[in-house]
């Protein structure tokens, strides 16, 4: 299924302009909204038309007041969307194009939008940079932060609609923005509750983000379905099957009355979802060989020291590991540099101090290859995308025999 990842912006826009178009790495553009362009509001054009979003979309910020801060914060300048269409949908830049044109247009349509199309990700799949500026033009208000589950939402029924992969959730096939009260969580790929957020935003413990973060470092350290209930038994995670067997239900050993479905943490945690991502690694744990137990044994420790931000970090590093599927410190070095959001490059920074601090990856790509951890592909040599075979697959290591991930239904 399609995914969006959000970022906030609190800066004016040439700095992500100059990230999204330079060296030529944009493949196309796309800009709605705009009333002061020479051609019609809503115009859809390429890279090549010269036309400055940036300074206009700051302008109409300046307009209408609001770059100023906010209760005392910063101003929230815009909002940057990455659309990520399905990799096993082989989607061309016009599709990509006919999705996010769409989703733009439905999701805000009083808001000056640019959309930038890059393809520099593993397997040169297309994806789409969507900048919604932060003032309504209708009412000079400012943007207020939309629902993650209503956008992810009806970029699923789009998505249905064009023949796309899609998560079926509990959704108004008529009115895709009419979910059913407490569904929110069908559309997001991580579900944080307002109660999480509130204890989160204070510092305080919560014990459904301990869990989350429990799962994250255990999916990134298993390879199967079996080495990943071993990992969160070892990490103080007791699960079950849920009656139809597409989700699990988490609680810490030691709080068996606290339980929270897969589902609610996001649809990332579904039974079924996690078990897809397994297969799809073919034998393949998002952390080196080598690193797996330090990793464990750094959460562990977090976990009796109750260092929970130390096991978020955890999380977090895991989480951009598996993102950018770097499999050295110099390859996420290299993600950071490229980097044009602070806040990101941030997150990356805090990863490569932590995979240094644990061994989580090898300083450099050669290391990894000495020691079996990069992707066959890549350590011939070969890109990813030279390496797909006839049927449009990635030549990579297959599992071991007997070693597969199935289950007998129970979750063993």
């Amino acid at each position: 299924m399609p995914a969006i990842k959000a970022i906030s912006g609190h800066t004016g826009l040439a700095a992500a302009r100059r990230y999204l178009e330079r060296d030529g790495r944009a493949l196309a553009r796309d800009l709605l909204h705009f009333s002061r362009m020479d051609e019609s509001p809503r115009q859809v054009g390429p890279v090549e038309a010269r036309f400055d979003w940036d300074a206009a979309m700051d302008e109409t910020r300046r307009a209408n007041g609001n770059d100023a801060p906010y209760r005392g914060r910063p101003a929230r300048t815009y909002k940057h969307y990455v659309l990520s269409p399905d990799p096993r949908d082989g989607v061309s830049l016009a599709e990509l194009r006919g999705l996010a044109v769409r989703w733009a247009e439905e999701s805000f349509p009083d808001f000056q939008v640019a959309i930038v199309y890059h393809d520099d990700n593993d397997g040169h799949v297309p994806h789409a940079h969507v900048i919604v500026n932060n003032t309504n033009l209708a009412t000079g208000n400012r943007l207020r932060d939309p629902d993650p589950g209503l956008l992810n939402g009806r970029l699923q029924a789009i998505a249905r609609e064009m023949g796309l992969s899609h998560f079926e959730g509990r959704i108004d096939a008529r009115h895709p923005d009419t979910r059913k009260r407490g569904t929110r969580e069908n559309y997001q790929r991580v579900h944080v509750g307002r109660a999480e957020a509130e204890l989160s935003s204070r510092g305080a413990y919560s014990w459904v983000a301990d869990i989350r973060s429990r799962v994250d470092v255990a999916v990134a350290s298993s390879r199967t379905e079996r080495e990943l209930l071993g990992s969160l038994s070892r990490l103080g995670v007791e699960t079950s099957v849920r009656g139809d067997g597409r989700d699990w239900t988490f609680c810490l050993a030691d709080q068996p009355a606290r339980r929270v479905s897969g589902t609610r943490l996001g649809t990332d945690y579904r039974r079924e979802d996690v078990l897809t991502r397994l297969a799809a690694r073919r034998g393949e744990a998002l952390l080196p060989d080598g690193s797996v137990m330090g990793v464990e044994e750094a959460a562990r420790r977090a976990i009796e020291l109750r260092d929970f931000s130390e096991l978020r970090g955890l999380s977090s590093a895991v989480a951009v590991i598996g993102e950018t599927r770097a499999r050295s410190v110099e390859e996420l070095a290299a993600v950071a540099a490229r980097c044009g959001d602070p806040g990101e490059r941030e997150r990356i920074d805090a990863a490569i101090a932590l995979a240094r601090r644990h061994g989580m990856l090898p300083e450099r790509r050669e290391a990894a290859a000495r020691n079996g951890h990069v992707r066959r592909d890549d350590a011939r040599g070969v890109t990813r995308r030279d390496a797909r075979r006839g049927d449009g697959s990635i030549g990579r290591r297959q599992p071991d025999r007997g070693d597969d991930g199935r289950t007998d239904g129970r979750g063993r």
